[in-house]
């Protein structure tokens, strides 16, 4: 039996299209919840444009419909040498090959007292959380501090909270954003900073003058090495993996675990895939829905290759240019190798339907 470890982009994708290839193989899918949390569409959660029960597909109809076993449950520990995942509810599940896509986790403790004082929106209970303090305290000035490994949801985070804080009921909010690992220029390049602080600034967000978050307080967060005053702070986000108990010698040096170009780890019959591999730079592509869906039937075919003792093919080195788009507010900044090709509400209307049309395929 094949089993998956992780319900989110990347578990479900891929036990849909194992069991599409081959109807046959048996495949279970271990979730530590009911459902699967579309992420592209938590930024509207803190800003109150959607609840979080909006933003979640239910997984047990997609079992039913794909005929993959659900378990709801954590996994506790891994044995490698027995092929068996141990859960915490105390069972114990043999498997023959092994998926991780457990995705990844926020890195709490890279800034210090983040971990007591802060909220990281992009991980779901942390949007939720943060969703509820917004509306229950009203504040008065919340630090959105942006970069690390997911630059352009921290600006849409950002964004949309600036431009409903009427809606919220709080009209005089302020919304800073701060580079918090003082790269975000690096990573862009003048052009397309020029038109991100343009749309922040639209959006009624304040863009701080200092940079690198060093510390967040119970009432401050204190940027390049001055306390600054703020009621919340939310950070997007620096990640790391998330621990199943791996051995360190399958991981890299943040926790994700490494792979080769065809998904395969150092250990014979398990894979990763998502957010949780570490795959070498020359094949790797940025941690997006869109990319797992581009890649999932290339993982699916190594993994039954692998079950019928076949040749594992690598992936092909990524040459493409790197498109993204940020929605900051309901301004679209389209990017194409961080040179701007597109701005304004009509980029906006492809990602609405890309994300529609999800829905619809997995509801």
């Amino acid at each position: 039996m094949l089993v998956i470890v992780g319900g989110g982009f990347a578990g479900l994708e891929a036990a849909v299209q194992i069991r599409t290839l081959r109807p046959s193989r048996e495949v279970a899918l271990i979730t530590a919840g009911p459902s699967l949390v579309y992420k592209p569409w938590l930024i509207y959660v803190p800003a109150g444009r959607r609840r979080f029960a909006e933003v979640c597909i239910p997984l047990a109809p997609l079992a039913a419909r794909y005929g993959f076993q659900l378990i709801d449950d954590r996994v506790d520990q891994i044995d490698l040498d027995a092929r068996r995942v141990g859960l915490a509810k105390g069972r114990v599940i043999d498997y023959s090959q092994l998926l991780l896509a457990t995705g990844a986790d926020a890195d709490r403790n890279r800034i210090p007292g983040a971990d007591q004082h802060a909220f990281f929106p992009c991980q779901p209970d942390d949007a939720e959380k943060f969703a509820v303090e917004v509306h229950r305290r009203m504040p008065k000035r919340i630090c959105v501090a942006v970069g690390w490994d997911r630059r352009g949801p921290g600006l849409e985070f950002a964004g949309w909270l600036a431009t409903r804080r009427k809606r919220l009921g709080a009209a005089d909010m302020e919304v800073v954003v701060v580079d918090g690992d003082g790269l975000l220029a690096d990573h862009y390049g003048a052009e397309a900073m020029a038109a991100i602080r343009s749309a922040l600034m639209r959006a009624g967000a304040t863009w701080s003058t200092e940079s690198v978050l060093n510390e967040v307080t119970a009432s401050a967060a204190v940027v390049g090495g001055k306390d600054t005053a703020f009621d919340l702070v939310a950070i997007v986000a620096p990640l790391c993996g998330v621990n199943v108990g791996l051995p360190v010698d399958m991981l890299d040096d943040r926790g994700f675990i490494r792979v080769d170009e065809s998904f395969a780890t150092t250990r014979p019959g398990i894979f990763a895939f998502g957010d949780a591999a570490a795959l070498p730079s020359k094949v790797a592509t940025g941690k997006t829905m869109v990319s797992i869906r581009q890649r999932v039937a290339h993982l699916a075919s190594n993994v039954l290759a692998d079950m019928d003792g076949e040749p594992l093919k690598p992936l092909e080195p990524t040459v493409a240019p790197h498109r993204s788009m940020a929605n900051i507010g309901g301004h679209a900044i389209l990017l194409r190798d961080n040179r701007v090709i597109g701005q304004g509400r009509m980029p906006l209307l492809r990602r609405w339907l890309y994300d529609q049309s999800y829905f619809r395929l997995r509801s």
